[in-house]
């Protein structure tokens, strides 16, 4: 300082020694302060605020939760048993139309030998007419064990049965797809929800840290005689608005984390922390700038459909899985039809019976001097009249297949619809996307340029709160648009039937994780 402005201080009255002192320190901080103020800022935007609050807490990338969801989601397990159970049901058709062989043994021994009374003139036609003599008929052992085959010749329900089985397992496995596919769009837009959250956390972090610093240079200032208690005030009001916004981000982080382990089906209270920084994030591409978004990037660019591309919903709406499921549910359901109707035809079944019958006195030997004898017989059963219970269940049958009929067509147009609503949404995204960027940079340079007139005593704490406001609206809407863009082509995968990971799913993985 030079000797004009020392002999200022001496001649000014209002500036006593302490007062002098304040000045200096504050002339010194307002020469270095800004500087090392925009420094922390900008180190704490390229490295966001760790919301893990224990060190030993797991991070969980998005592919690694997909695969958990494919061997661990409890609905993706329950798919796969209906696959099993397909299995068994065309084991069970098969058995209506295959032979049914069984085999029987049965011994008798007879303690004493049954007596029967017959008319006593079969031996003594002299004898008195009605009288009865006991004459014992049996042996001791009695020996029968036989063979029966039975063979369906022409039963209409069970060939019917057989086809029928295989459309049920097709419709099992079909499901199983279906169920997969929509646990990964889940999977995904939990995922992308729990780290909107956490980068929520981590933004109004940073705000806090920032209003922190601004309060402790407003309070030098004040103590410099400056500026009054009021600006001061206005500060720790606003830090003190600010304070439950952050408890409420870090419940809301807590609560998408769990709705992410329910959707994952791993143990309550399992800890992880999702991986990503939205701020950075590019849309519709592979080549992210920050390596934390490479797993992002490679899953939302998987199937190697882009977001830009427009497709024809008429294109791509039978590769829908839910489409394809309703389609075999109605093949099977016309199948069901044939087989209620199969039920005015006859029923044709052969069988043949070989047995072996044997008879010993004394000491049992085992099918001693047997004798066999065979059978063959053919039956036919032709229902005449049943009431209306048969015209009952054609009609149901037919209702049930035309209520199908209708969910398929309804789906087709949903489906049509849903993909050109999420091609508008993608046009939407892309128009905002250099906008939110833009507006984010300008609003981190008019953030620093508010502090540095609040510095150099030509701003004022109004304009500083207001630049912190829109710095804080700018930082979240470029972390909204990311995360709405990536739940969008999460849709936008199970709309047009290209979900990630689709080809690697396997049922023995889900039943046995």
């Amino acid at each position: 300082m030079g000797q004009k402005s020392l002999k200022l201080f001496q001649l000014n009255p209002m500036f006593t020694p302490s007062k002098v002192v304040h000045c200096l320190v504050l002339l010194a901080f307002l020469a270095f302060g800004p500087f090392t103020g925009v420094q922390a800022q900008n180190g704490s935007a390229s490295q966001p605020i760790s919301t893990s609050a224990k060190p030993e807490t797991l991070t969980m990338t998005l592919e690694q939760a997909i695969q958990t969801a494919l061997a661990s989601n409890r609905e993706i397990r329950k798919a796969a048993l209906g696959v099993k159970d397909g299995d068994a049901q065309v084991l069970s058709a098969w058995a209506e139309v295959l032979p049914d062989v069984s085999a029987s043994a049965n011994y008798t021994r007879n303690i004493e030998i049954p007596v029967n009374f017959i008319p006593a003139q079969v031996f003594d036609p002299s004898a008195p007419a009605g009288e009865l003599v006991p004459v014992q008929f049996g042996t001791d052992n009695n020996w029968q064990g036989g063979l029966t085959v039975s063979q369906n010749i022409f039963k209409g329900q069970a060939i019917i049965g057989l086809s029928t089985s295989r459309l049920y397992k097709l419709a099992q496995s079909q499901n199983f797809i279906l169920t997969s596919q929509q646990m990964i769009t889940q999977t995904r837009q939990a995922y992308h929800q729990a780290l909107l959250a956490k980068e929520r956390v981590e933004l109004l972090e940073a705000s806090l840290a920032r209003l922190e610093r601004v309060l402790e240079e407003t309070k030098v200032r004040r103590d410099a005689g400056l500026i009054d208690d009021y600006s001061v005030l206005q500060i720790e009001v606003q830090l003190a608005n600010q304070r439950p916004s952050l408890i409420e981000a870090q419940n809301e982080y807590k609560q998408s984390l769990r709705g992410l382990v329910q959707i994952l089906g791993l143990p309550v209270g399992s800890l992880f922390d999702v991986v990503g920084d939205l701020t950075s994030f590019v849309i519709s591409t592979t080549n992210q700038p920050s390596p934390t978004n490479e797993h992002l990037g490679r899953i939302d660019q998987a199937n190697g459909h882009s977001a830009q591309s427009l497709l024809r919903p008429q294109d791509v709406v039978d590769q829908r899985a839910d489409i394809q499921f309703l389609e075999s549910q109605v093949a099977l359901r016309q199948k069901q039809l044939l087989a209620t109707k199969s039920e005015y035809l006859p029923s044709i079944s052969a069988v043949y019976n070989l047995q072996w019958s044997s008879a010993q006195p004394g000491t049992p030997v085992v099918f001693e001097n047997a004798i066999r004898f065979q059978t063959v017989g053919l039956a036919v059963s032709l229902p005449i009249f049943q009431g209306s219970q048969r015209i009952a269940n054609v009609s149901r049958a037919s209702i049930e297949l035309q209520t199908f009929e209708t969910d398929l067509e309804q789906a087709e147009v949903s489906a049509a619809q849903e993909i050109a609503t999420l091609q508008d949404e993608f046009t939407r995204l892309f128009l905002s996307y250099e906008a939110r960027q833009m507006a984010l940079e300008q609003a981190r340079e008019g953030f620093d340029r508010a502090k540095l007139r609040l510095d150099s005593g030509n701003g004022s704490q109004l304009e500083l709160t207001e630049a912190e406001l829109q710095l804080q609206q700018a930082e979240f809407n470029v972390v909204q648009l990311a995360h709405d863009y990536l739940n969008a082509k999460a849709s936008f995968d199970y709309a047009i039937g290209s979900v990630p990971f689709t080809e690697t799913l396997s049922i023995q993985t889900s039943l046995n994780p």
